[in-house]
């Protein structure tokens, strides 16, 4: 519509470069694009389209806010199998939002010895690495949940974001000994 002046353009991560084909509706008027359309950064990217008359003078300017989504999870669950099989589901501390990078969970029991982990990122290109859901220790463990984008360009780094579990597993009861049954008998 040529009279509404500013878009809004909401797109995933992995989307770094638009092209806009700005048709202006007079043969001897021309459109110029601003330059954010070919490296758009996480966040705001304001793009300027300005229409020029024959005379070289500005006629219109149009203003499309392009914002790119940051790389997150979209999705983050932490569950174990008890010893009757079943799937239990523990609570993280906050509540997940996407653009919280650290959680802790409750105490877990000392028999649990790995996690499973449902992590789902907004982005289909990105890589995901989970470290520390298994092998659990007595005490503090650090569950990693990394997201990787691979750049396709040389010379420039991928992009990554961190999210961080701490989970405390109990420690083992100790058994009564002989001599502390004998005495409690």
């Amino acid at each position: 519509d040529t009279s509404i002046t500013e878009y809004t353009l909401t797109v995933p991560n992995e989307i770094k470069k638009i092209t806009i084909d700005a048709q202006v509706n007079d043969e001897k008027a021309k459109s110029e694009v601003g330059e954010n359309a070919s490296d758009l950064v996480v966040g705001e990217n304001k793009i300027d389209i300005t229409v020029i008359a024959e005379d070289e003078t500005i006629v219109k300017i149009y203003t499309i806010t392009v914002i790119r989504e940051k790389l997150e999870l979209s999705t983050l669950k932490i569950s174990y199998k008890d010893e009757n099989g079943e799937i239990k589901e523990l609570l993280l501390t906050p509540d997940f939002k996407p653009d919280v990078l650290e959680y802790t969970l409750e105490d877990i029991s000392y028999m649990i010895e790995s996690l499973d982990i449902e992590a789902i990122t907004n982005s289909e290109k990105a890589e995901i690495e989970i470290v520390g859901n298994t092998e659990l220790q007595t005490g503090e463990n650090i569950i990693t949940i990394k997201l990787t984008i691979p750049s396709e360009e040389e010379n420039v780094e991928d992009e990554v974001i961190i999210y961080t579990v701490k989970v405390n597993k109990e420690e083992e009861p100790i058994p009564p000994t002989l001599i502390g049954k004998i005495k409690n008998w």
